[in-house]
């Protein structure tokens, strides 16, 4: 768990913990990653390591919540915006950070990408202004599934070396969910 207050120097601090965990998860096995390797790279004391989080692991889920907040943001800043467009600025955010996406890979925490992803979805949802179609029921099912397949879809972009754009991402999205919509008889 993360303990961010809204105050500078804790922020300053929670970025340079961030830096240097996926600096480190990048370069070693991340069980290996030691609070004094942290507090060495980031140059943020001990005390102030676990005044903020309480595990590496916690400095990755803020992260990942970070980057979709952000997202969130952008998203926000968009009047009219369709699925496709919430896609695509979704996508980009996450293009940004592939540093961090790298270090989810190598951690094996992408669970943390689909966990914030999961928790900014209804808020995706009703920036795309389709709620009020949608059963609540079937939110939750979207919700669900929709954290799996954008960061899913992330992961497979890193796999492939990045070389797909934004648009390209989108699209392969879209053509994988027409299958599934023909696997599953819909």
């Amino acid at each position: 768990m993360y303990h961010i207050v809204n105050d500078a120097r804790a922020k300053k601090s929670a970025r340079l913990l961030v830096h240097a965990t996926i600096t480190l998860a990048n370069q070693k096995n991340f069980n290996e990653i030691s609070i004094s390797e942290l507090q060495r790279v980031s140059s943020v004391s001990r005390s102030t390591f676990y005044r903020l989080f309480d595990t590496p692991v916690d400095v990755l889920a803020y992260a990942c919540e970070q980057m979709m907040a952000d997202a969130e943001e952008e998203i926000n800043r968009v009047t009219d915006a369709d699925a496709q467009h919430v896609q695509l600025l979704f996508i980009e955010a996450c293009m940004k950070r592939v540093d961090l996406l790298r270090a989810l890979v190598a951690s094996d925490k992408t669970g943390l990408l689909r966990a914030a992803h999961h928790q900014h979805m209804s808020t995706m949802i009703e920036s795309m202004h389709i709620q009020q179609t949608i059963q609540a029921d079937t939110i939750d099912y979207i919700n669900n599934i929709m954290a799996d397949i954008l960061p899913s879809a992330m992961f497979v972009w890193l796999a492939h070396g990045r070389r797909e754009d934004a648009a390209t991402v989108s699209q392969q999205i879209r053509a994988s969910i027409q299958v599934l919509s023909y696997l599953y008889g819909v």
